[in-house]
């Protein structure tokens, strides 16, 4: 059962179900429209079960028609709406009789889209009554319904279970997936909610419901990664015993499936298997991925089998022809050596901003660039990864740093990138330089430079340490000058904080 897309239509009416005023004509004909545009609009089935708790919700405590002049409104509201709305909204009644009425009534279709939510919910009434007559309606029509509603039933009563009474319609609703059918697993985990997906691989798992065809495919598509690697960890410890022994042609089957996994943690718990599987070979690819939790158990097999994942990362660049990625520069670089130094510096210069930047990140360990290279890199590349790196690979030195070199690059007539940069080496050299930058900022035309300004102002003025040296006086007569213009922008709170900071 797919996700299917509800439009407005279910958020309308739950909205003129809240706004209903108590016994209105108007009010009573614009929440039939409103109902029966959804019902016209979409499939109920399609519905989440958050949908029908907040429509129980929205009409117990919202003032409904019954509460004032009830006679009227019903009448209006029997002559506009089908019977299986007005089953409904009685079945949700703050009237506890109305609710127990409605639940002997047998008048709506046993396979109807509101049904079983609706009895799931009842189940956790606060009336005794009302909850025991639910739980017996819901046991009779779950013995009856087809898949898709059962997936639904389960899938409401999941989303019930925090209530105090709660698990009442989790127990029946679980005690039906006993030898339930492929076609209810199908549906349970093809929900759109993750928590509920979750919840049914849980079950399914219990009741060893899924074939190994059907969790590798879970594993290979389902969006979430807790189901997805859930899925693949399970089927990977059914396949392949813990001990060291060849992969029988089943397990290297569905291993070979996983490998090629969107989500990393899936294609991690397929890599972590190669080792007691005895099949490093298959490992070496996965040195180049593009996750580094995927790049380090890949290293962690190759090692475990005696085998130097650099020298296989040195080979897998040098192929001919190769497009060098980032996975591939962050590979060898986070196993690499003074020998890749030459290598590395060709891929600092790569048309890819992300090979640049890992490059950059590579260096700074094996042979860093000189201040000077890192601003001109800094002032010339305009990549915000690279960019990144680059004040990394700076922030140690950033005392040394020429800082009238970058606050010329503070300059309005300077890209914004660059000035980013600068603001945010100039923050880093001390306290003092640090305030000065913010104080310049706050009153920049560029909003985003001046809001970030404003923002690590304040929190300069309520965490500075108080311990810390006096600036040098000719900065402190720029930061008082500084401070004049500012002040028109600051609450008065900070702005003491400020004055009561600065040297006296």
């Amino acid at each position: 059962m797919k996700a299917v897309s509800t439009g407005s239509s279910s958020a309308e009416a739950l909205r003129v179900l809240r706004d209903f005023p108590s016994g209105a004509d108007a009010s009573a004909e614009q929440l039939a429209s409103a109902l029966t545009t959804l019902a016209a609009e979409i499939d109920l089935r399609a519905l989440p079960p958050a949908w029908w708790i907040d429509f129980d919700q929205a009409v117990r405590f919202n003032g409904l028609w019954w509460n004032v002049n009830p006679t009227k409104a019903d009448t209006a509201l029997r002559a506009l709406l089908p019977e299986a709305w007005q089953w409904a909204i009685a079945v949700c009644s703050a009237d506890g009789r109305r609710r127990d009425s409605a639940l002997l009534d047998t008048r709506l279709p046993p396979g109807h889209p509101a049904l079983l939510p609706l009895l799931v919910i009842r189940c956790s009434d606060w009336a005794e009554p009302v909850a025991r007559r639910a739980e017996r309606r819901l046991a009779e029509h779950l013995a009856e319904a087809t898949p898709v509603d059962r997936a639904r039933a389960c899938a409401t009563a999941w989303a019930c279970e925090p209530r105090t009474r709660g698990t009442a319609a989790s127990r029946l609703v679980t005690a039906g997936l006993d030898g339930a059918e492929p076609a209810l697993w199908q549906h349970l985990l093809a929900l759109p909610d993750h928590r509920t997906r979750r919840r049914a691989l849980t079950e399914a798992l219990q009741r060893n419901a899924l074939d190994p065809t059907a969790l590798v495919t879970l594993a290979l598509t389902d969006p979430d990664v807790t189901v997805a690697r859930r899925a693949a960890e399970h089927i990977l410890l059914q396949l392949i015993p813990p001990i060291e022994a060849p992969l029988s042609p089943s397990a290297l089957v569905a291993v070979v499936r996983l490998l090629t996994a969107r989500i990393p943690q899936v294609r991690a718990a397929a890599v972590t298997v190669l080792r007691r599987g005895n099949r490093p070979d298959l490992a070496v690819p996965f040195l180049l991925d593009r996750s580094a939790l995927v790049r380090e158990t890949a290293r962690w097999v190759l090692r475990s089998h005696g085998q130097d994942p650099a020298t296989h990362c040195r080979a897998l660049v040098s192929v001919p022809g190769t497009t060098v990625s980032y996975g591939a520069v962050s590979g060898l670089a986070e196993c690499a050596d003074s020998s890749d130094v030459p290598w590395l510096r060709l891929q600092s210069a790569s048309p890819r901003a992300k090979v640049r930047a890992a490059a950059l990140r590579a260096l700074t360990t094996l042979a860093p660039l000189s201040s000077a290279e890192l601003l001109l890199l800094l002032e010339q590349d305009r990549s915000p990864s690279v960019g990144r790196a680059v004040i990394d690979a700076l922030e140690s030195g950033v005392r040394c740093l020429p800082h009238s070199r970058l606050r010329t690059w503070l300059n309005p007539e300077n890209p914004p990138e660059l000035r980013k940069r600068a603001a945010a080496l100039l923050r880093a050299s001390d306290p003092w330089t640090r305030l000065e930058t913010d104080l310049q900022l706050i009153t920049d035309p560029d909003p985003g430079l001046s809001r970030t300004a404003m923002v690590d102002l304040r929190h300069w003025a309520a965490l500075a340490p108080l311990g810390h040296g006096a600036p040098p006086p000719e900065q402190t007569a720029t930061i008082d000058a500084l401070l004049t213009p500012a002040s028109d922008l600051l609450d008065t709170r900070t702005l003491a904080q400020l004055r009561s900071r600065m040297p006296k």
